[in-house]
């Protein structure tokens, strides 16, 4: 009885919890993007020489890679359950990627908890859904990296050489025959569902997915150092020392969306090429550019929602007056 009684207490403290993190989630959100913007008036200052022209095309550009990421997380649920939406998917995705710039992340992931029953799915399902739709960008970028510096004829440099092996190593041992049936034991202990444990084909689709965002990321960072630089760098080594950058501010802890230690990991590859001025100044210009491309993506999610739900409740007005129209007895 009393153990009922407890479980009744979380269940309600839960449902308290969940009712509160959207409106948390609503304030937090632009509070962390006002303090980002901020802290980038260097970045400000830089786009003044750069030009719309040069801003609008990489910002578009950098919308590829957020929106594969939410229909990566998509697929995955999709795969749990079999039922959860795309556009219900993308917009929960997209507002919490929006929280992400909070301190932590943390409030992210309890936003797309409280949001599991528009998901159709179970909170497991939902947090096997976020750390998957990771796992698929962290892999994804780890591929990229390894793939343009050997098609540069270069290697990357130790850090994020090693966080690439890493996780490459990593995402392979997660595969169900090898360490996933330890991870099912696991799970079996704890009392979670068994089958939150994708098999190397599914794992893959999901990569491969979030690689594509590397060619509207690759085209937007080569238009901007090309305008800052005035020169044209090899588009190869460029592109690969961003992904180098972006797998070490992935795996930073307690740095939202890699904030700073990205910008601090490309200062050191691109000042020997291009001096420390120079090299300062192109990744917050890039952080910037980054940071519109997202918000255009979010955008676009709700632009589409918004069309799709009004358009989904004329259909049902009119759907309604012809039945009452034709329920009417002919004068």
């Amino acid at each position: 009885m009393e153990k009922r009684t407890q479980r009744d207490r979380l269940r309600r403290a839960l449902t308290a919890v969940e009712r509160v993190v959207p409106w948390v989630a609503l304030v937090a959100a632009p509070l962390g993007l006002f303090l980002l913007l901020r802290s980038q008036r260097e970045a400000i200052e830089t786009l003044d020489s750069i030009g719309w022209d040069a801003i609008a095309p990489s910002a578009l550009a950098f919308m590829l890679a957020p929106l594969l990421q939410g229909v990566s997380f998509w697929i995955v649920l999709r795969l749990f359950t079999g039922r959860t939406s795309l556009l219900d998917a993308m917009v929960v995705w997209s507002r919490s990627y929006v929280v992400r710039y909070v301190p932590t992340g943390t409030l992210a992931v309890a936003y797309r908890v409280s949001a599991r029953r528009r998901l159709g799915a179970s909170a497991d399902q939902v947090l096997a859904g976020f750390t998957y739709e990771h796992v698929g960008v962290l892999v994804a970028a780890a591929a990229a990296c390894l793939a343009l510096f050997a098609l540069a004829g270069d290697l990357p440099p130790f850090l994020p050489l090693a966080i690439a092996l890493a996780t490459l190593l990593l995402a392979a041992a997660l595969r169900p025959g090898i360490a996933g049936r330890g991870v099912e034991a696991l799970a079996r202990r704890l009392g979670h569902q068994l089958t939150l444990i994708l098999d190397g084909r599914q794992l893959a689709a999901v990569v491969a997915v979030n690689v594509l965002g590397w060619l509207g990321t690759g085209a937007a960072v080569y238009l901007l150092v090309t305008t800052v630089t005035g020169s044209a760098p090899p588009f190869l080594w460029l592109a690969g020392t961003y992904t180098a950058g972006y797998l070490v501010g992935f795996v930073a802890p307690l740095s939202p969306g890699g904030l700073g230690v990205r910008e601090g990991m490309l200062v050191m590859l691109l000042a020997p090429h291009y001096g420390m001025g120079v090299a300062i100044a192109i990744p917050i210009a890039i952080r910037l550019v980054n940071i519109a491309g997202e918000l255009l993506a979010v955008a676009l999610v709700h632009a589409v929602y918004v069309v799709h739900t009004a358009s989904t409740r004329v259909r049902r007005i009119a759907a309604e007056v012809e039945s009452t129209a034709a329920a009417e007895p002919a004068l």
